[in-house]
């Protein structure tokens, strides 16, 4: 078990080098510093998290690559724009929402406009990525795991691991694919388990 446990610990050290989550703190203004728990402003390849019960105002030009912003609170517009590569995701939650006030407002992932303009409110849950439509539908519906799950495990076997899972509920749910990594950002699917269908 504690080889388990150090492989385990290794692993979450692994993934935290290569994503750093950046999570806002006070309402304000995106380029201030003090806005964010890590006392700078978000960059290339951060998970940007705007928390429940938080306003980040957008008022000045924006550009980050290979990015996630996940919207739980408020992201309020007032003549600002960000502009994210095709790489980048942008995810309101339930609760979450996004105000354009001014024509000049928008949201480009890649050359694709996925809001702009004023007078916008996007609520979620909704994500706007590179495979989503264009502005005025540059948004979709964020779409939640087929699957309820009531247990999962995974249990030390020697040199192998075994995972074992229940599920209360399953909506059209195919398969499950079970995942290895190195490195933490390479997966290869090593087993593929049918699902319940609808169950």
């Amino acid at each position: 078990m504690k080889k388990l446990q150090l492989t385990l610990a290794l692993m979450i050290t692994a993934v935290s080098l290569f994503a750093t989550t950046i999570t806002a703190v006070s309402s304000s203004d995106w380029n201030t510093n003090s806005t964010w728990n890590l006392n700078r402003r978000p960059q290339d390849n951060d998970t940007i998290v705007v928390p429940s019960g938080i306003t980040v105002l957008v008022q000045n030009n924006i550009s980050l690559n290979d990015v996630t912003l996940e919207v739980h609170g408020k992201l309020n517009f007032t003549n600002g724009k960000l502009a994210f590569d095709n790489n980048s995701t942008i995810e309101v939650f339930t609760g979450g929402i996004i105000i354009t006030n001014n024509p000049s407002d928008q949201i480009k992932i890649g050359n694709t406009f996925k809001l702009k303009g004023a007078g916008n409110i996007i609520t979620g849950p909704m994500v706007a990525n590179s495979s989503t439509g264009s502005y005025p539908t540059g948004f979709a519906t964020l779409s939640t795991l087929p699957v309820t799950f009531t247990a999962f495990a995974a249990t030390a076997n020697g040199s192998d691991i075994t995972l074992t899972w229940s599920t209360s509920q399953e909506f059209n749910n195919n398969n499950f694919e079970v995942q290895r990594s190195f490195d933490g950002s390479n997966w290869t699917v090593i087993s593929v388990v049918m699902g319940a269908g609808n169950a």
